[in-house]
């Protein structure tokens, strides 16, 4: 049974490791590619990739262990 919660963690934790993973890549590739003048910007809109991305895994995280609290209190009332 899908909550809230649950919708949420299914949603930011792709997004997050695809944010992470790309940040990560397009500063690899600023790095080695790019001239010196152009270098700068790009990296910093990698490193901004890369920390929302952080932000949305542990985002979905918390999300996550709030889905399983939900659904181990409601199997908990059902039981007693």
């Amino acid at each position: 049974m899908a909550t809230s919660h649950y919708d949420k963690w299914f949603f930011k934790t792709p997004l997050g490791f695809l944010l992470t993973t790309g940040g990560i890549f397009f500063m690899y590739f600023s790095i080695l590619h790019l001239p010196k003048d152009k270098w700068v910007t790009f990296g910093l809109i990698s490193a901004f990739a890369v920390g929302f991305g952080v932000y949305f895994l542990c985002s979905a995280a918390i999300h996550k262990m709030k889905a399983d609290l939900m659904k181990k209190q409601k199997l908990k009332q059902q039981s007693g």
